[in-house]
C-alpha cells in the first residue's frame, strides 16, 4: 500500500515539475484540476486513416445484441456486412467513406 502511495506522489510530482512556472498562478484547487486533467491523444497519434469502420461496427453490433436491441442489430449487421462486400476487404478506413462512394454504394 504504502508504495501505491509512492507511486502515485512521484507521479503528481514529475507532472508539477513538467508544468515548470506555467501555472504559478493557479490556486490550489485549479492546480488539482490541472494535475488530474486526462491527457487527449496527439493528432498525429490517431490517423483518419487508422479508424477501421468495420473493427468499431462489430463489437457495437455485439453491444447492441446483448442490450436485445434486435432491430438495431439487423441494421448495423446489414451496414458493416454490405461494407466488407462492398470494399472486400475486413478494413474500411473511415476516410473511405465519402459522399461520392455512399452513391456507388447505393447503386451497388
Amino acid at each position: 500500500m504504502l508504495k501505491q502511495l509512492i507511486d502515485e506522489v512521484e507521479k503528481y510530482r514529475k507532472k508539477l515539475n513538467s508544468f515548470g512556472t506555467k501555472y504559478d498562478h493557479l490556486d490550489v484547487w485549479k492546480l488539482s484540476e490541472k494535475l488530474n486533467e486526462v491527457e487527449k491523444p496527439k493528432a498525429e497519434e490517431i490517423k483518419p486513416e487508422d479508424i477501421n469502420v468495420i473493427s468499431y461496427g462489430r463489437p457495437r453490433i455485439d453491444e447492441l445484441r446483448e442490450l436485445n436491441r434486435t432491430s438495431s442489430v439487423g441494421n448495423m449487421t446489414t451496414v458493416v456486412n454490405g461494407l466488407v462486400d462492398y470494399f472486400k476487404s475486413d478494413f474500411v478506413p473511415i476516410t473511405a467513406i465519402t459522399a461520392k462512394m455512399l452513391l456507388k454504394y447505393e447503386a451497388y
